[in-house]
């Protein structure tokens, strides 16, 4: 997952291992010497790089200031503790200033989601985030890493007692802690992959401890097999459902005009190109009939699908895509919005909604646009069948700025 979606997952992961790497050749090392010292100022470096990907890398620190305090308590005393601590912080510290300017809004942002402002629990976000964790991670790397965990608890010796012990300290109180906030709010589980990818160390020295006597283990071990199989089958599976619609999800509701493939989830990651070349010469069209005004904007609600439509419709043909609607759903939009040029009174406006995910113009719009009209629908098909629809509407002279809070 980190691999294939451009998510801050994947430069808080790169940056993640690298603190790692340097942990690994300072707090962990046999030596306690300069050298050392040096390496620990490093990992603030890049642990400083890994946080302004994603806040959650904190937990480095975490796993860091637990050992030393529990284990090792002379880094205490050594300049490199703090400057590495230092440099974590003028690095994340732009971050800060952002936020200063901005009334904290992206802190706020953040801590909305993970806040915990219910009474009641809520046990099905607590089986979604255990159940997601669980396919995220790969079901049989979940039960790897719950064996490795199980042997440390009962005090098989597989690996340096130090490495397990900073291992657990930088991975347990990640998982913990978004644990307990699924008990009573949504959480998403990519937010502890970090975590998982540093228990995954724990299962590669276990299997390396239970075959290295095995003079007929192959090469790769079978459970690791097993693992990419497993990736391997999930992969084509899902590959071509997104390319020929493998699994038919559809039943007398979905089939309606407006709700066509509403069911069938790699629907939303399909089709986009059609939309962007049909789009393309409806705006021709409507251009040379004078339907719509010059220079009109392509409007969308929520920050996906705007930037899917940015990248695919509005952008090839020179046109500019708006977010509208609150902060928390257009996210950086709100920004781009302004780098644009912003809204101005009197312009058209195009909006597209997909029969996978229908919004109807009128319920966010009707109130910014004299008019609203339905311009075109485009056909999405997938192979040779018909799989979803793209409504295409003309939202004509804005009347009002929309307010975006």
């Amino acid at each position: 997952i980190t691999g294939i979606f451009i998510l801050p997952d994947t430069p808080q992961l790169f940056f993640w291992l690298l603190s790692i790497l340097f942990i690994l050749k300072s707090l962990l090392a046999e030596e306690f010497n300069s050298s050392t010292q040096k390496n620990l100022i490093v990992v603030g470096i890049f642990t400083g790089l890994s946080m302004i990907s994603k806040y959650t890398s904190v937990f480095i620190w975490v796993g860091i200031l637990g050992y030393i305090v529990l284990y090792d308590r002379k880094w205490l005393k050594t300049r490199a503790l703090y400057l590495s601590l230092l440099f974590s912080f003028i690095i994340f510290s732009p971050i800060i200033w952002w936020n200063i300017q901005h009334d904290f809004i992206s802190f706020t942002f953040q801590s909305e989601r993970v806040a915990i402002n219910a009474v009641s629990l809520r046990l099905d976000y607590f089986l979604m985030e255990i159940l997601g964790e669980i396919l995220y991670n790969n079901p049989i790397n979940y039960i790897l890493i719950l064996l490795s965990v199980i042997a440390v608890v009962k005090k098989r010796q597989f690996l340096k007692l130090k490495y397990v012990r900073f291992i657990l300290l930088v991975s347990l109180p990640l998982i913990i802690v978004f644990i307990i906030f699924s008990l009573f709010r949504r959480t998403l589980p990519h937010w502890t992959a970090p975590a998982y990818t540093m228990l995954i160390l724990l299962v590669s020295a276990r299997i390396s401890n239970l075959t290295a006597n095995d003079i007929k283990q192959p090469f790769i071990p079978n459970s690791i097999k097993s693992a990419l199989y497993l990736l391997g089958i999930v992969i084509i599976i899902g590959l071509l459902q997104i390319k020929v619609g493998l699994i038919n999800f559809s039943n007398d509701a979905s089939t309606t005009p407006t709700q066509l493939g509403k069911n069938d989830l790699s629907l939303q990651i399909y089709g986009w190109r059609q939309i962007g070349s049909e789009f393309a010469e409806i705006v021709k069209k409507d251009l040379l009939e004078e339907n719509i005004g010059d220079r009109p904007g392509l409007m969308s609600y929520k920050w996906f699908p705007t930037a899917n439509l940015d990248y695919y419709a509005a952008h090839p043909i020179g046109m500019n895509a708006y977010g509208v609607g609150p902060l928390s759903e257009i996210h950086k939009y709100y920004w781009i919005n302004e780098q644009r040029g912003g809204f101005r009174m009197g312009m058209d406006a195009y909006y597209i909604t997909t029969s996978y995910d229908y919004h109807h113009p009128r319920h966010g719009f009707a109130k910014y646009f004299t008019t609203i009209e339905a311009a075109d629908t485009i056909l999405i098909n997938r192979g040779n069948k018909h799989v979803m629809n793209a409504f295409v509407f003309r939202m004509k002279k804005m009347n009002r700025i929309p307010d975006i809070k």
